[in-house]
């Protein structure tokens, strides 16, 4: 069980954050002829709650110098009794917007990340990474990936650790979403709202491995006074193999075959990309059924701190997907 291991070998992520991942999401703002660019993070925002539900993570986002009320909730779909639906490897990030000014607003939220398919490879013999767009009515997902060269004298890039693939896509985008791909090592709000802005929009980049390429999904809604809309980001991943471990597990290497042992939920997807088409295919059912039993359980006469604490010990048994 992951989240077990990392209680009982912490150091193991403090590995893994020496290589942390670049990703991030930021909005514009445009109310009253003012433009206003924010990251949402603590640099941007001055006043952020956050409140914890498992699955749901709920925070709040308000400044002063923005008419808007921000709400993120972020889950992996979660219903108790059903371990398939309970078992997708992704993350949905739903951003619900709401205009309390009496103007109209215009809004534009830009979401970008790294393509970290192996992430530790740095030769440039190895192969390439990939970014891809892949569109269809309900979702626009830039997919990642790598591939091998297939020079001699160099491993494969399927065997090297954390091979596999990623998936960032934009639910239901509207017509005025917009892609780059391959932006190059940025994380400044500005600068990515420029480079989306002034994307040639291709469909399909390719990077050397040890480059740091970031791609970015952006939509843009307007908000009349007192209106609220979302925008929904989907993270997908596909990073099966249990062909590498860290030195304090090594121990799991010596069991038969396990190289060709992979997580459970290689039985269902192919890719990063199959999750992402799943997760948007079945949106409505996967978190409407999470919210659901949010609110079920939360509809109680216990004290919030009791329920709170009764669902931390279930909470460090879930196995990672």
């Amino acid at each position: 069980m992951e989240q077990g291991a990392h209680y009982a070998y912490p150091d193991n992520v403090v590995k893994r954050q020496k290589r942390p991942v670049e990703q991030g999401v930021a909005i514009k703002v445009i109310h009253k002829g003012k433009e206003v660019v924010k990251p949402l993070n603590k640099g941007g925002f001055d006043d952020i709650s956050f409140r914890g539900e498992y699955p749901l993570s709920k925070i709040r986002y308000k400044s002063a110098d923005i008419p808007l009320e921000i709400n993120l909730e972020c889950f992996s779909p979660f219903i108790p009794g059903d371990l398939e639906k309970s078992a997708n490897p992704c993350t949905i990030l739903c951003y619900r917007i709401k205009n309390n000014s009496k103007a109209e607003v215009t809004a534009s939220v830009a979401g970008w990340l790294e393509n970290a398919v192996n992430p530790y490879d740095t030769d440039r013999r190895l192969g390439v990474r990939t970014a891809r767009l892949m569109a269809s009515e309900n979702r626009k997902t830039v997919y990642f990936a790598s591939r091998s060269n297939g020079a001699t004298g160099v491993p494969r890039l399927e065997d090297q650790h954390g091979y596999g693939s990623m998936s960032w896509s934009l639910f239901q985008p509207s017509s005025q979403s917009r892609h780059m791909l391959n932006a190059g090592d940025i994380s400044d709000a500005r600068d990515i709202f420029s480079a989306v802005e002034n994307s040639d929009e291709v469909a399909s980049k390719e990077s050397e491995m040890g480059s740091k390429e970031i791609s970015i999904l952006c939509d843009r809604i307007r908000l009349e006074a007192g209106e609220e809309k979302e925008v929904i980001f989907v993270l997908g991943w596909y990073f099966p193999h249990l062909n590498h471990q860290p030195d304090n597990r090594r121990d799991l290497m010596g069991i038969t075959g396990i190289k060709d042992l992979k997580l459970h939920y290689a039985n269902r997807f192919n890719s990063a990309d199959e999750v992402a088409a799943h997760i948007c295919d079945h949106f409505e059912a996967l978190a409407g059924a999470t919210r659901l039993w949010n609110q079920t359980y939360y509809d109680s006469s216990l004290p919030y701190w009791l329920l709170d604490r009764s669902f931390i010990s279930i909470n460090c048994m879930a196995s990672h997907t």
